[in-house]
């Protein structure tokens, strides 16, 4: 897909990453992998002026990268806590 997406064929990018976030929201639910298709998708539609539904991945991305940050914090050292906030809001 991310070839598609480099030649410029966006809408079969489009597709694609749109079918792997489906899939990975059924099997995986909130992980790292799904925020990623999330945001490879909301990159996408941001290239097509597809700006409401891009803000609206980007936006879920960012919510479960948040939301996995949190779980992890009572097990992590403070400095691998501050990097993993630091990652997450950094996206």
């Amino acid at each position: 897909m991310v070839r598609l997406h480099r030649t410029g064929d966006v809408e079969g990018a489009r597709r694609g990453y749109q079918r792997v976030l489906e899939i990975r929201r059924r099997r995986l639910g909130k992980h790292p992998d799904t925020a990623l298709s999330l945001l490879l998708l909301g990159l996408v539609r941001l290239k097509t002026e597809q700006v409401d539904a891009a803000q609206r991945e980007l936006s879920e991305a960012m919510k479960i990268h948040l939301s996995l940050s949190k779980d992890l914090l009572p097990t992590l050292s403070e400095a691998e806590a501050f990097a993993s906030v630091s990652s997450a809001l950094s996206m």
